[in-house]
């Protein structure tokens, strides 16, 4: 999808006038096996860090829980206390 996707978004953006810079970042990119647990913590956190974000989504490879542990995230991200539990 990269090699498709972002090509044509960088020109449409370009050909638009917009000053923009455009990064594609595969959010799992660097999140060691140790760091499992806390990957929606990580992942959220990159996501804060983006001025804007846009998602694309696709099928996921590898170990994917059943169930995310958002102790950490909760901290930072004060919107995943409504969250329903039953989601994680």
């Amino acid at each position: 999808m990269t090699n498709l996707v972002m090509p044509a978004l960088r020109a449409r953006v370009k050909e638009a006038g917009l000053k923009v810079k455009l990064v594609e970042v595969d959010l799992r990119w660097g999140v060691t096996e140790a760091e499992t647990q806390k990957s929606l913590a990580i992942c959220l956190d990159q996501v804060d860090q983006a001025n804007f974000f846009v998602s694309f989504l696709g099928q996921r490879y590898g170990y994917c829980p059943r169930r995310y542990d958002i102790s950490d995230a909760r901290e930072s991200f004060n919107w995943l206390v409504d969250y329903p539990a039953s989601k994680f």
